[in-house]
């Protein structure tokens, strides 16, 4: 996940299995975009453990206006 994304962006393990990515000044079009990006890099990931074809992932946008 850390590769799909820019170098001012910053992505972390949130609780349990949840992760979030920051997308410092980036308009909603840029981050549906990164979205985009972060969820073919996952699901092109090669996972090793049984039953790594069962991977769910659910992505969302929020906008915090300055």
């Amino acid at each position: 996940m850390q590769r799909t994304i820019r170098e001012v962006d910053t992505a972390a393990w949130w609780t349990g299995e949840r992760f979030i990515v920051l997308l410092p000044n980036t308009i909603r079009n840029d981050a549906v975009h990164a979205a985009a990006r972060v969820l073919e890099s996952v699901a092109n990931y090669p996972f090793t453990w049984p039953d790594s074809t069962k991977v769910a992932m659910s992505i969302g946008l929020l906008a915090c206006p300055t």
